[in-house]
């Protein structure tokens, strides 16, 4: 981790190594989380749309 992002290594014995990198900033955040007034409905709540 160097702050901005988060490396996963996998590197088993005797075999070549792979890794994945992920973004913490896409990690902090919910997606679709905007002004839709969707979790409102899905609450029973009204809808600001």
């Amino acid at each position: 981790m160097n702050g901005t992002h988060l490396r996963l290594v996998y590197a088993p014995q005797g075999e070549s190594s792979e890794y994945l990198t992920f973004p913490i900033q896409a990690m902090t955040e919910v997606a679709g989380a905007g002004d839709s007034g969707y979790s409102r409905d899905a609450a029973g709540g009204k809808s600001s749309v």
